[in-house]
């Protein structure tokens, strides 16, 4: 954040219509009248800088050579100079965008006090960060020993690097609220401990991918390519025969044999009762799905989805399990020709229950986003004899959790409050959605006070006239808001693997509809045997789908959803419409974000358990870096909840 010299009383009286610029001008000290310049420049400034930090050291460069060379001359020669350079129109547009430039006008007092100048009149370097009633950061004197550039840190982000490098061969859990500067330590550490050594771990291969983006050259994988390294390399043999397995829906070929049409078969399933076998043989993947998940060393009765244990005898039970074992060893070790799919959580669960951790080749482990982290996934990393660094947030996990993961009571732990990306004016919402959560937080959330954030509220939901990010919670939200972008002929980008999901889900959403055959049809209509019993049951979760009925019952095909997915920009960029769930940009900010009131369901009913909601709900809003539209549905929810 840098400030500049100038009020926002005057600011406003310079753009004001048919205003009598002399009269001001002559009224302006020589370091106003830089600031002033400044604000106008600011169009440019932005078109040319590579970074927000190279943008602030532009604009302070812009404001001290300003100063400098008007030495020679006189106040008096300099303002009636003035008069004629000032544009007002620019004034305007560059107040616009002090904001998201980070750039904040200083109050009178602090003009008057002249600190941000030397006893010579010369520009003080870096004031932004030496105005400590003000700004938290300032240039961090752990990590600028061990790095060429001068890195600047929040209090709390030094404290933590602090506690870190104090004793980095200790573990250490971090959270921190959104925003705090995790992502920021992380990026940093690489600069303090041993790059080479170190290893950057993830769930999914998504998170791996931000992580390299933001962080060139690290070494980072993903839990499941552990597994697979040491199943290649014949150290973890209780899985075999992986390749060909990993990643794949089903597997139907000459040798192997597996589609879910035929697992009933190869899985001896009996019916029991009305229990049939081919229901038996899919809930047997739930049951082992949740025993892959947990630390259980066997499979139990506590792995049966509690809607199931309602609904089944105990005999029922008793043969579910039996197959969900039978299923279990499968996967782990083919025979009998069958080849069946193994998924990730299948090869950490393998891994973890050998009493195995990480490989000892690295030093250090480092884990982002550990929030998402699943019981077995912590305990191979308790397992791990490096010291591992975790950072998360449990208010960010979008499956709803519902009380903290268990850690061991020696850990060392600690907490970050204070959010770099949202302003100060968004406090009392972020504590007022937490304090709602089944997880008590422990601190309260404190916003950015050198900053503020737009706050939209809105009734009914339109297109902003300004290109932003649009979130969602479904893809059922994603689809009809690009329908609408489309045929507004606006530009708008949404992710290739939106766009294969869309593909499928619509589709079979037509088939449907027409009670076609369609033996692909999407997971979402799983349990609902028509269109018009899926319609009913899920209206009230999906707001969209009210629309969306409409639409596809008024004759719309697959050439017309093939356009609008191919309308998508190849690239993302500032100028168009980013069009999201929540889920795939956790790892993500924009300068703009509105956030769709499906989050909540249609008229405040709440889909699913309250911590799932308020998680999306607390992810939406804190991508957004400056503006934020939010529809009062969801406040007024956040009120009554």
């Amino acid at each position: 954040m840098l400030y500049i010299p100038i009020t926002e009383e005057k600011l406003d009286k310079l753009i004001q219509p048919d205003v009598d610029v002399q009269s001001i001008i002559v009224n302006l000290r020589l370091e106003e009248l830089a600031a002033l310049l400044l604000i106008q420049g600011l169009p440019t400034l932005l078109a040319v800088a590579k970074s927000d930090e190279n943008l602030l050291f532009r604009a302070e460069q812009f404001i001290s050579n300003f100063i400098t060379s008007s030495g020679s001359f006189t106040l008096q020669e300099v303002q009636h100079e003035f008069v004629d350079a000032l544009n007002v129109e620019k004034c305007l547009i560059g107040k616009s965008l002090l904001v998201q430039s980070q750039i904040q006008l200083m109050s009178a007092e602090q003009i008057q006090d002249k600190k941000y100048l030397k006893w010579e009149e010369q520009w003080v370097w870096n004031w932004e960060f030496k105005n400590s009633e003000k700004s938290d950061f300032f240039p961090s004197r752990l990590l600028n020993k061990k790095s060429s550039n001068t890195n600047f840190a929040s209090k709390e982000e030094e404290r933590i690097v602090n506690i870190i490098l104090s004793d980095k061969d200790e573990s250490i859990d971090i959270q921190g609220y959104a925003g705090s500067g995790k992502t920021w330590i992380i990026s940093h550490l690489v600069d303090a401990i041993d790059k080479e050594k170190t290893l950057f771990l993830a769930e999914t291969q998504e998170q791996i991918s931000a992580l390299k983006a933001r962080i060139p050259g690290v070494r980072s994988y993903t839990f499941a390519y552990i597994a697979i390294s040491l199943i290649n390399t014949g150290v973890l043999k209780t899985v075999r025969n992986i390749n060909g397995r990993y990643g794949k829906q089903q597997i139907v070929s000459d040798q192997y044999i597996f589609s879910h049409d035929k697992l009933e078969e190869k899985l001896e399933c009996y019916d029991i009762g009305e229990y049939r076998r081919g229901v038996i043989a899919k809930d047997a993947q739930f049951v082992v799905k949740n025993f892959c998940l947990s630390t259980d060393p066997a499979i139990t009765r506590e792995h049966i989805p509690k809607q199931y244990v309602r609904q089944l005898t105990l005999i029922q039970q008793a043969a579910l399990l039996t197959v969900a074992k039978h299923l279990w060893e499968l996967i782990c070790i083919p025979r009998d020709r069958i080849l069946l799919p193994i998924r990730n959580y299948h090869l950490v669960k393998a891994l973890a229950l050998t009493g195995m951790g990480i490989p000892s080749h690295c030093t250090h482990i480092v884990v982002d986003e550990a929030h998402d982290l699943s019981p077995a996934i912590i305990q191979l990393l308790q397992q791990s004899t490096q010291p591992v660094f975790t950072f998360g947030d449990y208010y960010q996990n979008l499956q709803g959790l519902t009380q903290p993961h268990s850690l061991p009571s020696t850990l060392r732990k600690n907490t970050l409050t204070h959010s770099v990306r949202a302003g100060s004016n968004m406090t009392g919402l972020y504590n007022q959605l937490i304090e709602r959560h089944p997880i008590s937080p422990t601190v309260e959330f404190s916003g950015n006070k050198t900053k503020t954030t737009k706050f939209i509220s809105y009734k009914k939901f339109q297109i902003p006239d300004e290109p932003c990010a649009i979130l969602a919670k479904s893809f059922w939200s994603v689809f009809w808001i690009i329908y609408t972008l489309h045929h507004q002929s606006a530009k708008y980008h949404i992710f290739n693997t939106q766009i294969k999901e869309i593909d499928w889900l619509i589709n079979s959403a037509i088939s449907f509809l027409n009670n076609s055959d369609d033996k692909s049809r999407h997971h979402e209509f799983v349990g609902s045997h028509s269109w018009d019993d899926f319609f009913d049951k899920n209206r009230q979760r999906e707001p969209a789908l009210v629309q969306i009925d409409r639409l596809i019952r008024s004759g719309f095909n697959r050439q017309q959803l093939n356009a609008i997915l191919q309308g998508s920009m190849p690239q993302p960029q500032e100028d168009i419409y980013l069009v999201r769930r929540v889920w795939d940009c956790r790892n993500i900010e924009f300068d703009r974000v509105l956030l769709l009131n499906d989050v909540i369901g249609q008229s405040g009913v709440i889909n699913e358990n309250y911590a799932k909601t308020i998680s999306h709900i607390y992810t939406g809003i804190s991508r957004a870096k400056h503006e934020l539209y939010m529809p009062e549905s969801i406040s007024e929810w956040i009120d009554n909840c």
